[in-house]
């Protein structure tokens, strides 16, 4: 089950769907530090994640997303540039810059 499905199946105000979003994230994003693996993703992969990382209620998920996202990009020229088309490295800086 991927992140997209696991999306579908849970209602997202509960705290165990929260959970299991987040981890779903995370766990994809250790698979992303593998550049092979990263290769064989589709582009739909960064919509997904950006979509979490920057909509999703809870902020496990929304670190976790934009952690895999950057493993994505550093990995994937082709899907760098997916993320540059959708202005998602605005995302992943607000997501990674400290506020305060």
């Amino acid at each position: 089950m991927d992140l997209l499905e696991c999306n579908r199946v849970t209602d997202k105000s509960s705290k165990s769907a929260t959970a299991i979003l987040s981890n779903a994230a995370l766990s994809c994003a250790h698979c992303f530090q593998d550049e092979g693996v990263c290769k064989k993703q589709e582009v739909d992969v960064v919509d997904t994640m950006l979509k979490h990382a920057k909509a999703d209620k809870g902020l496990a998920i929304q670190q976790n997303a934009a952690i895999a996202l950057a493993r994505l990009a550093t990995n994937s020229p082709v899907l760098l540039e997916r993320l540059r088309e959708l202005r998602g490295l605005e995302i992943l800086h607000s997501r990674f810059t400290p506020t305060g």
